[in-house]
């Protein structure tokens, strides 16, 4: 384990509060959680976004939202049914007992986990409820939507988001939008106390937390360790397939903003700089995307060095001096 930044960790990277406790809930036969025991040596949770504009000046690295990595129990969202989550039960919970053993067993959240306001805009665009203030909340719809890409893995269960469905003036108060196992969106009668739990915190940037894979007492990596790592990281994390289909995509990115460029040179279409800046943009996803296809082929400098030859060839250049496995044989 190695201490780190928060502020240093990319999106979707996993991190451990400290290597202390693992805040357990304890369930009655409702459903509900009642209490909270300590056990195992770690809290883990995972990067969702990192907000360095918000900076102040007892946070002058800005903030980071974070969200638990798994669940940390079932419960319903609310014990009477209500998809407000200003009044829900789990709500009351989470920003009461959960949030009291939380800050008793990580004293550093103290002054790192800072209030943070929350959108109840309901998914069918309704407004009722307004907003609110938590300590600890959950994902909204909508901070889910926008980082899909970092919950590629199926969670395997389901998990409460805190927008409503809809709102009395609408379609009811019954329903809250909710994560199914597969990790598509799906919504649940908000009584329904088999879907899971997992808190989000706003946290200050610089607050040092755990990362595992690396061993404080080894040399620093160089930066071209560490791009090589995070690329690594980055396959097994959301596996060849995925990565592999994300490549794809990068590809036909950059073929349209070239394609754009054309038109523009040609027909005077578009914006110069716009254009421009989308292919810098695009020239970045797929050079990040081969660099990966590197981990999960193999280096490949054999078959450009024979690219090259025929290149010079062609602009009748003299050929590159690469070394050669046959002039290692």
């Amino acid at each position: 384990m190695k201490k780190v930044k928060l502020n240093d960790l990319g999106r979707g990277v996993h991190f451990y509060l400290e290597d202390k406790a693992q805040a357990v809930a304890v369930s009655n036969e409702t459903g509900m959680a009642i209490g909270i025991t300590l056990e195992g040596e770690k809290t883990e949770f995972v990067v969702v976004r990192h907000f360095p504009e918000c900076a102040q000046q007892d946070a002058p690295e800005g903030y980071t939202l974070v969200e638990a990595a798994v669940d940390l129990c079932n419960a319903p969202f609310d014990k009477g049914g209500n998809n407000d989550w200003r009044y829900s039960s789990l709500r009351t919970w989470l920003n009461g007992g959960y949030l009291d053993l939380l800050l008793e067993s990580f004293p550093k959240l103290k002054d790192a986990a800072v209030t943070f306001q929350r959108d109840l805009t309901a998914d069918d665009g309704l407004k009722d409820y307004g907003t609110c203030v938590d300590t600890v909340s959950l994902l909204t719809a909508d901070e889910y939507r926008e980082n899909r890409d970092i919950y590629m893995d199926p969670p395997g269960t389901w998990r409460w988001l805190i927008t409503p469905d809809s709102t009395p003036s609408g379609g009811g108060s019954s329903y809250a939008r909710s994560v199914y196992s597969d990790g598509t969106l799906s919504y649940s009668s908000a009584y329904y106390g088999s879907r899971g739990v997992r808190p989000v915190l706003y946290l200050k940037s610089d607050l040092l937390v755990s990362v595992e894979g690396v061993d404080e007492c080894k040399d620093e990596l160089t930066p071209e360790q560490k791009e090589t790592a995070l690329y690594e990281a980055a396959v097994e994390k959301f596996g060849e397939d995925a990565q592999m289909l994300i490549a794809v995509e990068e590809l036909g990115e950059l073929s349209k903003a070239l394609l754009k460029w054309l038109r523009y040179k040609n027909f005077d279409q578009g914006r110069r700089e716009e254009l421009l800046r989308a292919i810098a943009e695009e020239r970045a996803d797929v050079s990040i995307m081969l660099n990966q296809l590197e981990v999960m082929f193999g280096e490949n400098s054999e078959a450009e060095a024979e690219k090259l030859d025929h290149l010079a060839d062609l602009v009748g250049l003299p050929r590159l001096d690469f070394p050669r496995k046959e002039d290692d044989e």
